[in-house]
């Protein structure tokens, strides 16, 4: 992907009241960025930078980019709370990153979470993670996946009973921050959750169809320091993203792959036991 082909785009996106709180500074850093980049395998590539002032404060972000073609997703339910890491390396996975919200008392899944056709946990009012004050109002999207083929999709909590799909792995969680091309509304998710800056996980689809998974790291001053919803939005955007859902984050927020290990700064300075993730495989 030739980040530097946005630039038209991103000079659209300055004058745009929809992204106020971003500068035409910050887009043309993420345009002109020293990417580190890997190619990992044949149609999956890796790539890390570090930026002195994103957003007004330092920010370490990592992206694996699949071409889906060539590799299957997995869900993973982690039957309790199990680091990302290790659930990969048992399953043999290439690349995982962490996946929805739970509760981290009990390792339960708080988000609607279908297993090849089982259902394993829906979607609760309850708060479930004390980090970000997680809650239904949250969730408007979700990852699904069949014969390990993936799609980003709107979801409606309330709906969840009616889901039946054969053979068919879901797991919601949210906000959905773009769908076709267009930014969703954030005004159902609570203001703190929305303007506060949090470690993040993303997965998402560019408008060639490869698709994205995307940790920006946070809670280290001086190092990085995190990122708000909106202008995690305006970044997906500036990166060609056309369909774009935030996964749990906080200390939660992990990359991993095969060759390499843990590749983010997770934010307890070691990674956290989840309940489920996402896997390439």
């Amino acid at each position: 992907m030739n980040f530097r082909l946005y630039i038209p785009l991103i000079l659209c996106v300055f004058f745009s009241l929809s992204v106020q709180a971003q500068s035409l500074a910050d887009s043309l850093a993420i345009v002109h960025a020293r990417w580190n980049t890997k190619e990992l395998q044949k149609g999956l590539t890796f790539r890390h930078a570090r930026f002195d002032c994103l957003y007004d404060v330092p920010q370490n972000i990592v992206i694996y980019e699949i071409n889906p073609k060539k590799y299957k997703f997995t869900i993973c339910n982690h039957h309790g709370m199990v680091a990302t890491s290790q659930m990969a390396e048992l399953n043999h996975a290439v690349v995982a990153i962490n996946g929805s919200f739970y509760n981290m008392q009990n390792g339960e899944t708080v988000c609607f979470l279908q297993e090849e056709g089982t259902i394993v946990g829906m979607t609760t009012s309850k708060k479930a993670n004390p980090e970000t004050g997680v809650s239904t109002t949250n969730v408007t999207g979700a990852v699904e996946i069949k014969k390990g083929k993936i799609k980003i999709l709107p979801w409606d909590p309330d709906s969840e009973t009616s889901y039946a799909k054969k053979h068919t792995s879901v797991l919601a969680s949210g906000p959905l921050l773009r769908l076709k091309d267009k930014d969703r509304s954030l005004a159902r998710s609570s203001r703190s959750f929305v303007t506060t800056k949090h470690p993040r996980s993303v997965i998402a689809r560019t408008a060639d169809g490869k698709i994205l998974l995307i940790v920006v790291d946070g809670r280290r001053k001086g190092i990085a320091e995190g990122i708000n919803l909106p202008e995690l939005t305006h970044f997906t955007r500036i990166m060609g993203c056309t369909d774009v859902l935030n996964l749990d984050g906080g200390g939660s927020s992990t990359l991993w792959d095969t060759y390499q290990g843990i590749t983010n700064m997770p934010s307890g300075n070691r990674e956290r036991n989840v309940a489920n993730s996402i896997f390439i495989q």
